[in-house]
C-alpha cells in the first residue's frame, strides 16, 4: 500500500514539473526575442545625418567635384582628388529622400570616414519601426588594377548580419543580373554590382560629355575624414601595361 501511495505522488509531481520546465524554457524565448528586439532597434551614438533645406540650401560640393574631374581629364595628365566626409555628406543628403524599395523606406542617410574603412548609415522604415542599417566598405585596387568594394560589416542596430547579408545580396544580384545591358557603362551598375558580389571592375571614369578623355583610378586611400584618389589618364595607362 505505501509503495503505491508513493508511485501515485510521483505521478502528480510530473505534470508540476514539466510545467515549470515548459515556463522556463518560454522564459528563455521571450529573454532571447527581446535582446535581438533591443540590438535591433539600437541607435549608434555616431548616427547624425545632415538634413538638407529643400527650399533654398544648394549642395556646393557635387560641381566643385565635377569640375576637378574634367579639369583633370582635360589636361591628360595624372591628377589627385580629395573627397571630405562634409561634401560627400552633402551630396548624399541632398539626393532626394526617403528611397522606397520591397516595402522598406530609406531615409536619413550619412557618411563617416574612419581610418580604412567608409560607413553609410541610414535609417530603413517597416511600417512604423525604424532601424539605422550600417554598412562598411573599404574600396580597394587589386593587383589586376582593378577597383573592388570590399564589405567589411553589415548591421542593422547594434546586430551583425554580414554573413547572411552577404549571401542574400549575391542571391539579388544573380536574379538581376540577366537584366543588365554588360555593354553599358553605367557607374551605378558597376557599383551596386561590386558591392553585391565582392568583385571588381574597371576604375575608368569620363566626363559625360567627353568619352574620349578617360582616367583611370591608380590608387586610393581612405584616411580619417577623406578619401584621397590618385586618377591617371587611360590612354597613359594603357600604354605602360
Amino acid at each position: 500500500m505505501a509503495e503505491l501511495q508513493q508511485t501515485e505522488q510521483k505521478e502528480k509531481k510530473k505534470p508540476v514539473k514539466s510545467k515549470r520546465r515548459r515556463r522556463f524554457w518560454l522564459l528563455i524565448d521571450l529573454s532571447i526575442m527581446l535582446i535581438i528586439l533591443v540590438l535591433l532597434v539600437y541607435r549608434p551614438s555616431g548616427y547624425h545625418p545632415k538634413t538638407i533645406s529643400q527650399t533654398n540650401e544648394i549642395n556646393k560640393y557635387w560641381p566643385y567635384y565635377t569640375s576637378q574631374f574634367y579639369n583633370g581629364t582635360q589636361l591628360q595628365k595624372p591628377f589627385e582628388m580629395v573627397l571630405t566626409e562634409e561634401g560627400l555628406n552633402e551630396i548624399v543628403a541632398s539626393s532626394g529622400w526617403p528611397k522606397a524599395s520591397e516595402g522598406v523606406s530609406f531615409s536619413r542617410p550619412q557618411v563617416v570616414i574612419e581610418e580604412d574603412e567608409v560607413i553609410l548609415m541610414g535609417t530603413a522604415s517597416l511600417g512604423d519601426v525604424d532601424f539605422i542599417v550600417t554598412l562598411g566598405g573599404k574600396p580597394v585596387i587589386d593587383e589586376k588594377r582593378l577597383m573592388n568594394l570590399k564589405i567589411t560589416r553589415i548591421k542593422i542596430g547594434a546586430m551583425n548580419i554580414t554573413p547572411v547579408a552577404k549571401i542574400i545580396a549575391k542571391q539579388m544580384y544573380a536574379k538581376q543580373e540577366s537584366q543588365l545591358d554588360p555593354e553599358k557603362d553605367d557607374v551605378a551598375q558597376k557599383v551596386i554590382a561590386s558591392l553585391l558580389t565582392d568583385e571588381g571592375f574597371e576604375p575608368v571614369f569620363n566626363p559625360p560629355d567627353d568619352k574620349r578623355k578617360k582616367a583611370r583610378i591608380e590608387r586610393i586611400t581612405v584616411e580619417k575624414g577623406k578619401i584621397v584618389i590618385g586618377f591617371v589618364p587611360e590612354a597613359a595607362a594603357k600604354a605602360a601595361r
